[in-house]
């Protein structure tokens, strides 16, 4: 993976070819849904969850949920799961607080688009990114410093592990294959790994300055992450949780390191792409599945984040949350070609 990045090719002629390297594994599929069933998105800035039609993206009904940030499809694509972290803002002291935290997750049925249930996290306030392990449990990072584990079945939290990060507070997580290892990452240095089984920090993989996001190749043995120091694009190895590749990230808009940059990254579901998008920048990339480094580089709108790939992924979506609207992308010939009024600032979103 060391050849240079050619930010004139398309997807459709990047160097490896089509066929993706990485078998897909069960936990990725689990965790990286798709479908042509239904869309459910998180509008951060407009606090709802959002059902959209998958075809015409019109908005077909709303709930309410003032502070939501993430989500999680359950297993059977039946169920969604909504973070409702709170509102962040500037305190008094013109630094970055939840200045009012929540401890929700919400559960909704995606066929009657209605409530079940809201599962109480407190004292553990803050809840943001989740993952699904082997048996179907919700893991999630929480504002406290703690990452906690959900009886998704029982809507209850059955237990909160500390990470050691005070002032630091993870967000983005990533689980190995075999659900054995957790990876975190969000406002502090390094990235936190952390054993399943035994419920401790396993390790850390230095990055001083921390990363800016986190996905798993679909084989679930590889992380890609970027460097929140200087943008790098970085290559992970799971089994021995090191960093293995680095690469200069060309294209790349500079901003502030105290700024968010590349805050989503997600594989294609056959696994030949992958798409990030710079939040800074405004900007959106395809990236070559089997070599990340090699990517295209498309200017998209205002604070990009939420990504998702078309069932056969030939369209890639973009979620623009600073200005509302929503960018879908020709995948093949990385070419934008069109873009619709999509609630007032989505941050996630799925199909299933």
């Amino acid at each position: 993976m060391s050849r240079s990045t050619d930010l004139q090719k398309t997807p459709a002629q990047f160097s490896s070819g089509q066929a993706p390297a990485y078998k897909p594994g069960k936990l990725w599929h689990i965790n990286n849904p798709s479908g042509i069933s239904g869309m459910m998105a998180v509008d951060k800035v407009g606090g709802a969850a959002l059902f959209l039609d998958p075809e015409t993206l019109a908005i077909q009904s709303s709930i309410a949920i003032p502070g939501a940030h993430e989500m999680a499809i359950s297993p059977d694509r039946r169920t969604g799961y909504v973070a409702q972290f709170g509102k962040w803002g500037r305190n008094a002291a013109g630094v970055g607080a939840l200045l009012e935290p929540a401890y929700l997750i919400w559960v909704i049925d995606l066929t009657s688009r209605s409530v079940l249930g809201r599962i109480d996290t407190y004292p553990h306030v803050g809840p943001h990114g989740m993952k699904f392990d082997n048996e179907g449990q919700l893991w999630v990072t929480f504002e406290s410093n703690a990452l906690g584990l959900v009886d998704a079945d029982q809507k209850k939290l059955l237990g909160v592990w500390n990470l050691g990060e005070p002032q630091q507070p993870p967000r983005t997580l990533e689980i190995s294959d075999d659900g054995a290892k957790l990876y975190c990452t969000g406002k502090g240095d390094d990235i936190i790994v952390f054993d399943c089984m035994s419920h401790q920090v396993r390790s850390r993989i230095a990055l001083p300055g921390g990363a800016t996001s986190l996905t798993a190749t679909p084989d679930g043995y590889r992380l890609i992450t970027f460097d929140k120091a200087n943008q790098d694009l970085l290559i992970i190895d799971m089994n021995e949780d090191r960093i293995i590749e680095r690469h200069p990230f060309r294209g790349a808009i500079l901003s502030s390191s105290k700024a968010s940059r590349f805050v989503h990254a997600r594989y294609s579901p056959d696994g030949r792409y992958m798409a990030t998008c710079n939040y800074a920048g405004g900007t959106a990339h395809i990236h070559d599945g089997n070599n990340p480094a090699e990517h295209v580089l498309i200017p998209v709108a205002k604070g990009p984040q939420g990504l998702a790939f078309s069932d056969d992924s030939k369209t890639l979506y973009v979620a623009n949350h600073d200005c509302g609207i929503m960018t879908l992308i020709d995948v093949a010939s990385a070419t934008p070609t069109r873009w619709l009024p999509a609630g007032a600032g989505i941050e996630a979103f799925s199909f299933y």
